[in-house]
Order: structure tokens, then sequence, then C-alpha cells
């Protein structure tokens, strides 16, 4: 028979389990950008397991995707020497957001070839451009940016074309 102290510590240790488990389940509420970098993720690692790569292209920067095609990222040395069976399980801890770029803290388990464990913790990242969230594999955002910036300048002149344009024929429609 436990003693009526030793009881109460039991009961204060069960109390104190029960609160943290309150405690987790509170903190796996996600904010709609946490919940779609979730999503994404767990989708991206269940589809490369099973060897579909266009998941990580989708996902690309994209720059990346006007500059290469599917066929040339599919090839690529970096696809080709891939291995998604060393996969185990992945799982997001917390995410870090600062402007549009949000870090996705993980816990990841790989199979070595000699059977070993891995268990890295990387620092996963999320960029957003026009409300969609993009995970660079091979792209690289100083790349994105200057894309965009060259995308910038080009509908610039684009509408001063127009504008002259336009310009022209209002002039040509009053000399008629």
């Amino acid at each position: 028979m436990l003693s009526k102290a030793v009881r109460i510590i039991v009961v204060a240790f069960l109390l104190a389990g029960m609160a943290v488990l309150v405690s987790c389940e509170r903190e796996k509420v996600l904010n709609p950008d946490e919940q779609t970098i979730a999503d994404k993720t767990y989708e991206l690692f269940t589809r490369v397991r099973a060897r579909d790569y266009r998941v990580i292209y989708d996902l690309e920067l994209p720059y990346f995707r006007e500059e290469k095609s599917f066929d040339e990222f599919v090839n690529s040395h970096w696809v080709k020497t891939y291995n998604p069976d060393t996969i185990l399980s992945c799982q997001i801890d917390s995410f870090q957001f600062i402007e549009d770029t949000a870090w996705a803290f993980m816990q990841m388990e790989y199979r070595l070839g000699d059977g070993s464990l891995y268990n890295p913790a990387p620092k996963v990242i999320w960029v957003k451009i026009d409300d969609e969230w993009y995970k660079p594999s091979l792209s690289r955002v100083a790349n994105q940016q200057e894309f965009e910036e060259e995308l910038r300048i080009y509908w610039e002149a684009v509408e001063a074309l127009q504008k002259k344009q336009s310009e022209q024929d209002t002039i040509q429609e009053g000399e008629e």
C-alpha cells in the first residue's frame, strides 16, 4: 500500500503530465502559413519516397522553373544520386518567420547504407512569393530577386511603350 505522501506525489506527477500533454496539444495549433508549409513538407517527403521528383521541381523558385525544364532537373546529378529510400521519418518541431521567409525546424531519421540511423535536425527554408510558399532545393533566393528585378524592368518598359503608343494614336486621331 502506498503511503499518503507517495500517493500525493504520484497524483501531482500525473496532473503535471496531463498539463504537459495539454500544452503540447495547444502548440500543435498552426497558423495558416505554418499549416501550408507543414502540408507541403509532408507531401514533399511522401511523394519523394515514392520517387515522384516533380514535387521538388514544383516547389523550386519560379525563376528556376523558367530556366530549367523538368527533364533537365530530373536528369541532374543531384536528383540522380538522391536516395529517397533512406528517409524513415520527418517531423516539424517549430517555425521561425521573418517577413516572407520561413524556417521549419525539423527532426529527421535516415537509414544509412551500413544500416545505422542518422538523425539530423535540419532547418528547412521556405520563401513566400505572391502568396505561395516555395522550398528552394537547387534554386537560390538571390537569383529569384534578380529575376524579379528583370521582370519589373521589363514590365516598366512595356508600360512606357504602351503609353507612348497610346499618345501617338491620340495625336494621329486629332490630326484626322
